[in-house]
């Protein structure tokens, strides 16, 4: 039994107590009626698993992108039917583009912020693991060396 379920059966067994304590002459109710109502908040949380950095070498300049050898891993729990939105923005003068796959279509993500829709993952409390793979299109002036991640990804939910 969740938490909810323990506070609704909680206000059932007061209200039914107090019913029968307010009862004519002490006797039990022979029909009493209950009415309980309650509202879920909506909430949705994102847990992102993602390097602070990355690395380019002389032979990605050479070739002109980077493949991120590890997938980034999103999970995503929420109670929102509607499912959410993945907002993607790409900010290092390194990197051209980044190229993100793992949603329903791959998504080339620049300076402009590239908004995705995920549906919700089931029915009530739900949860949404998705793992992304990355590649950087490197920028003309890009330089071997370590940088600043350049990929923020962000979760909106109604």
């Amino acid at each position: 039994m969740g938490p909810f379920q323990r506070a609704l059966a909680a206000v059932i067994a007061f209200a039914a107590s107090t019913a029968a304590q307010c009862a004519p002459g002490g006797s039990a109710p022979s029909q009493a009626t209950l009415q309980v109502s309650a509202r879920v908040q909506r909430h949705a949380t994102i847990r992102m698993a993602q390097p602070l950095t990355f690395t380019i070498s002389e032979a990605d300049v050479a070739r002109g992108y980077v493949e991120v050898e590890s997938p980034l891993q999103l999970t995503v729990q929420s109670n929102v039917d509607e499912g959410y939105a993945l907002s993607f923005a790409c900010r290092c003068e390194q990197v051209r583009q980044a190229r993100v796959q793992g949603l329903s279509s791959e998504l080339s993500v620049g300076d402009a912020p590239v908004l995705t829709t995920r549906p919700a993952a089931g029915r009530g409390v739900w949860r949404d693991m998705v793992q992304l793979r990355v590649r950087f299109d490197l920028a003309p002036q890009a330089r071997p060396g370590e940088h600043a991640w350049p990929l923020g990804i962000s979760m909106m939910s109604d």
